[in-house]
């Protein structure tokens, strides 16, 4: 290849061109005839076009490899077919009109995801914890009844580091075949999961509360109908998922005046296409909160998972 003149740069191996980062650096003040006017944007790593009117950006027509937003994996059985490692990588699910995320990919690879059963599995995380040891959820007075909406506490919705429509892409039937999810919680003088009695119940990611008395059902299983597709493990979280309810399964159903905690597996295998979204949990209802020596907090994200050094609560989810 010869020399390029461009009244830009010159050089001996192809044509540089003007780089800028970001949408607010772009050249101004281009008009019709301007048409065709080519940029490369550094933050976006993408080349840029001046159509005339607007600036477009060039779409990337070769192999999705998931190393820039601009290829996102979206077809993942191709994507499988290279023999990709395990790492993180830019995604855009199948469906999906917004924009690709970053999420890590677990491919036939146990040392992250602790999955050993195989598979291509990607993690979604909560953005934060909620509540602390300091700090705990408590003092809800009034709100000590599990029977109803009104006299159980809430303890708002969680946030993830994907953002929920892109999660919803993902999680659309067909995309994936099954979920799983660690939860790690504390109480003091607060009961758990399998106290009994609708005494903690969860809300779907579909935002459902899976209740006594929302859908007559939750994810344990405990006293009221289990959730179909859904089982759980004290043990690992390749399970076995035996779905054990017996009271202090859950040690904060202890409900003494002794920091203890929960660490659920659950699983969900969505049945026949099911759009029911169980897992994620969205957020905890809880009707042992009411006192101030009645405390609950969830370490999502803590260092080694707060207090037990088994990780943090991470969601994984198994491409179908």
């Amino acid at each position: 290849m010869g020399t390029v003149n461009a009244n830009i740069v010159s050089t001996n191996t192809g044509l540089e061109l003007s780089v800028v980062n970001g949408t607010s650096n772009y050249p101004s003040g281009l008009g019709a005839s301007d048409a065709g006017f080519l940029i490369y944007d550094s933050q976006l790593k993408t080349l840029v076009f001046w159509n005339g009117t607007e600036w477009n950006t060039v779409r990337f027509l070769g192999p999705e490899n998931g190393e820039s937003a601009n290829s996102a994996i979206r077809d993942f059985a191709a994507w499988i077919s290279t023999n990709p490692a395990s790492g993180t990588y830019w995604v855009k699910p199948q469906g999906y009109g917004g924009n690709a995320e970053q999420v890590y990919i677990a491919v036939n690879d146990s040392s992250v995801s602790g999955i050993s059963s195989g598979g291509v599995w990607i993690r979604l995380r909560y953005l934060q914890s909620y509540y602390t040891r300091g700090n705990a959820w408590r003092g809800q007075g009034g709100l000590s009844n599990p029977a109803n909406q009104s006299s159980t506490a809430y303890s708002g919705d969680f946030s993830f580091e994907q953002s929920d429509g892109w999660i919803a892409g993902l999680l659309t039937p067909g995309n994936y075949s099954e979920i799983r999810q660690i939860f790690e919680s504390w109480g003091y003088g607060s009961v758990g999961w399998t106290y009994g009695s609708g005494y903690m119940e969860s809300k779907g990611f579909d935002g459902t509360n899976y209740t006594r008395w929302g859908t007559s059902s939750n994810i344990v299983g405990k006293d009221y109908t289990r959730v179909s597709g859904m089982s759980h493990s004290t043990s690992s979280i390749n399970g076995s998922f035996d779905n054990p309810t017996g009271r202090y399964t859950d040690p904060t159903d202890y409900n003494d005046s002794t920091w203890r905690v929960g660490r659920f597996y659950f699983r969900y295998v969505p049945p026949g296409g099911s759009s029911a979204l169980p897992l994620p949990i969205k957020g905890i209802w809880n009707a042992d909160v009411d006192g101030g020596s009645e405390q609950r907090y969830f370490p999502f994200r803590d260092s080694a998972g707060g207090w037990t050094g088994q990780g943090d609560s991470d969601i994984w989810v198994k491409i179908g």
